[in-house]
């Protein structure tokens, strides 16, 4: 991809870089990345809703500047 972006095959002004973020509206964060460390077995558990509330945010960011904030109380998908 970046060497047909520095070869001029795919213009830099026909990309855009999204993303988009979560935000649970009960207080839970991701704590995917928190670890316990222990040389026994803490025994913890973090118990939440299946279904949450939340806000999804959606940005793009392009040369021609920024695209949104888009805030959704939906899930997002193609459509």
């Amino acid at each position: 991809m970046l060497t047909r972006i520095d070869t001029g095959e795919i213009p830099l002004d026909s990309l855009l870089f999204t993303d988009e973020a979560h935000f649970y509206l009960n207080g839970d964060v991701n704590k995917q990345n928190i670890h316990y460390w222990s040389t026994e077995n803490p025994m913890i558990t973090h118990e939440k809703p299946l279904h949450s509330a939340k806000l999804t945010v959606w940005m793009g960011v392009a040369k021609f500047g920024v695209v949104g904030p888009y805030v959704f109380d939906e899930n997002v998908n193609g459509e």
